[in-house]
Order: structure tokens, then C-alpha cells, then sequence
């Protein structure tokens, strides 16, 4: 629904990424478009397979990366692993590649050893404006209907990526020092074991879970500190929004993303141990910590100065990823001619 009207959408009707194969070469042949862009590793592989089958040579098309081959070795199993490894096959046939963050970059560079001189790093776009305008709504609940305690929220899918265990008990660390609660938004399968740790560590009182939410601007706006504790990245939406809406945020320093957003003047490749580290536009903490976490989250909660700096250097930070900045670096890799 969030699609404009005058985009065209076409359903291939097919329940799986081989069966749609034959479909799409043949919307190949018919409709012969100029170039096509393929997200994921499984679209991937359908768009190679459907231009050989098409006999559609010249149509140009880009892949995007979103996330490191590293990071999908760790989850993927049987078939999907055997795709991990035969993709990087088709990747010099293709007219572009796209990747997130230059972490995924270099990450990619690694796994497949390709010349890299057609390729580029692009951020992933936000309309900064529409962020801003639906996180001026204020939620529901009452937390935040009378908002009389401090809020941490978090959002993504409920699964060990995010490592949300590790945010549940850096918050019970924080709440035996100061009166707060915790908002995490986001559905998946990691929801029991979440709820169990909740009832372990007896915040049921002080943790909200809703699960998908269609507008989770207006819980990060109104909440007074955001916090990423994922153990891998690609380039994080949820951050960059986070950054949008002018909440302080915090990190871990996990490959990759957090570092390149909150960071962009250091190393990439940096990932700091034992150590929080105050960047410029965040805070950055190690995969893990909950010690660290749960003192970079007090000290937001209890240094009003601290937080409005953080808070003031999000909003200028977000404007590099605004989509008016990102949209002619995919043009001049979709049209290069043009």
C-alpha cells in the first residue's frame, strides 16, 4: 500500500524462486525491459537462470547485496548453502553490483575474488521527510500517552541476529539503577525464548513486545534512546531512521554498518573489544557486552547534555542517507549511458 500508484506490479504466481524461472523469461521476452534488479541471493540466481532461458542477452542487470556473504554462511543450510556457493559464479555476468555498506563490499571481495571496478557501495535511501512526519504521531499505549518514565526501544525481527537476549538483560542492569522500560518492535520466531527471559529476569511489568507495527517512527521518536545490539548487519534501516527522528542512539560494532553510520571517518574493518567507544553521531558498543551496553544506555537516560548531542548529531547525520542523495547513485548505475 506504501507503493505509488504509478509503479506496476506483476505477480509471477509462483510458490518458489525455481518455479518462477519460466515465468520470468517470459516476461523477459514480452516486455524486454532495459535493466532489472535483483535483492537477495535467491533473486539472484532466478534472474541469471531466467535471461539465460529468455535469450534475452542484452538486458542489463544489477544485483544488490544487503548483507555479507559471511554472515548468510552462518545461516544458511543445505540447499541454500550450495546456492551460497554457486552464485559467486554468476556475479561477473552481471552488468553492476550494489552493496549496502563497503564492509559487504569487502566482505564480497573476500568470497568471490571478482574485479570490483564495475561495482559501487550505496546506502540504503530513506525518505527523511515521511519519517519525520509519521513520527510525529504519538503511540497508543500509555507508557507513552503519559510518559513518565524513560523509554528504550529497539526494532527488528525477533531473531538471534539481533541478539535482543543481550538487550533484555543490559536493560535489568539499568533498571536497578533508575526507573525506565523497554520497547522492542518487530514479529519472528525468537519470541518464546524472548518472553521467557523477560519472566527469568522479571521485567514483565517493564517490557513491551507488540511485534510488527506498521509505524515504528513514532515509538523511536518518542522513546529516549534507541539501541542496536545485532551481531551482524548489512546496513541497518532501523538505525538510519532511528537517526531520522532525532533519538541518541547506540550500537554494537558489529560487521557491518553501525561503524560506517556512526563512524564514517574510521576504519571499517575496526571492531572494537573492552572498550565503549563515544563516535561522532553514536554510541558504539562490542557484540555482546551487556555491561557495556546497560552503562551506554544509563548515561543517556541520566545526562540530558549528553543525550541532546547525540540526538542533534543524528538529524545532521541522516541527511546523507536521504533519498534524494541515494537515488542519482543508482541512476548512474542502472543507466550508465544516459
Amino acid at each position: 500500500k506504501e507503493i505509488s500508484p504509478d509503479v506496476k506490479i506483476v505477480s509471477l504466481e509462483s510458490k518458489s524462486f525455481l518455479k518462477a524461472c519460466i515465468p520470468l523469461a517470459r516476461y523477459l521476452r514480452s516486455n524486454r525491459p532495459d535493466v532489472v534488479v535483483a535483492t537477495s541471493i535467491h533473486t539472484h540466481a532466478l534472474l541469471f537462470i531466467s535471461k539465460i532461458i529468455s535469450f534475452k542477452w542484452k538486458v542489463r542487470i544489477v544485483f544488490r547485496i544487503g548483507i555479507s556473504y559471511s554472515a548468510l554462511k552462518k545461516e544458511y543450510k543445505g540447499k541454500d548453502r550450495i546456492l551460497l556457493f554457486l552464485i559467486r559464479f554468476f556475479y561477473p555476468f552481471s552488468h553492476g553490483i550494489v552493496t549496502v555498506s563497503r564492509g559487504v563490499l569487502n566482505d564480497l571481495a573476500n568470497f568471490t575474488s571478482l574485479n570490483f571496478n564495475k561495482n559501487k557501495v550505496i546506502y540504503n535511501p530513506k525518505d527523511v521527510q515521511k519519517i519525520k512526519e509519521q513520527a510525529e504521531h504519538i503511540p497508543e499505549h500509555a507508557w507513552f500517552r503519559q510518559k513518565d518514565v524513560p523509554i528504550i526501544v529497539s526494532v527488528g525481527r525477533l531473531r538471534p541476529q539481533k541478539d535482543f537476549l543481550t538487550l533484555l538483560r543490559s536493560f535489568a542492569v539499568v533498571r536497578k539503577k533508575q526507573e525506565s522500560r523497554l520497547v522492542i518492535l518487530g514479529g519472528g520466531t525468537g519470541r518464546a525464548e524472548l518472553e521467557k527471559e523477560v519472566s527469568r529476569l522479571g521485567l514483565e511489568n517493564d517490557v513491551y513486545m507488540p511485534g510488527f507495527v506498521s509505524n515504528p517512527h513514532m515509538f523511536v521518536a518518542h522513546a529516549d534512546v534507541f539501541v542496536s545490539t545485532s551481531r551482524w548487519e548489512g546496513m541497518p534501516n532501523a538505525l538510519l531512521e532511528a537517526l531520522a527522528v532525532g533519538t541518541p542512539v547506540i550500537a554494537t560494532d558489529c560487521p557491518y554498518g553501525p561503524r560506517e553510520v556512526l563512524a564514517p571517518d574510521t576504519d571499517y574493518r575496526k571492531h572494537i573489544q573492552d572498550v565503549t567507544e563515544y563516535a561522532p553521531f553514536g554510541v558504539l558498543v562490542p557484540i555482546g557486552d551487556e555491561k557495556r551496553v546497560a552503562e551506554s544506555i544509563y548515561e543517556i537516560l541520566s545526562d540530558r547534555e549528553f543525550a541532546k548531542r547525540y540526538r542533534d548529531a543524528g538529524i545532521r547525520r541522516s541527511r546523507a542517507f536521504d533519498y534524494e542523495k541515494i537515488l542519482p547513485q543508482y541512476l548512474a548505475i542502472l543507466y550508465p549511458n544516459d
